[in-house]
């Protein structure tokens, strides 16, 4: 499994990166904050705020949005879009 994390701004990507969990499927990962705390230190990030939401969403899609009014820090891009890709 790989967790793919980009940077948004202006409908295009600023920044991303593609983190890889060998031997790892969605069903098996228990605390999603550990591995979107993973992707936000590989793009210098701080955490966003993750709600029961993002958790649900990436359960179901493997796909999830975090926008500016997510983190407490000011960012200067639009959104931080996480996608598990198997």
């Amino acid at each position: 499994m790989k967790i793919w994390g980009k940077i948004v701004s202006c409908n295009k990507i600023q920044r991303d990166i593609i983190i890889d969990y060998p031997d790892m499927l969605p069903s098996m990962i228990t605390n999603w904050d550990e591995v979107i705390g993973d992707i936000c230190q590989a793009l210098d990030l701080s955490r966003p705020v993750v709600l029961i939401k993002n958790i649900a969403e990436l359960q179901a899609f493997y796909h999830t949005t975090f926008k500016a009014n997510d983190f407490m820090e000011h960012i200067n891009f639009d959104q931080l879009t996480i996608s598990v890709l198997i």
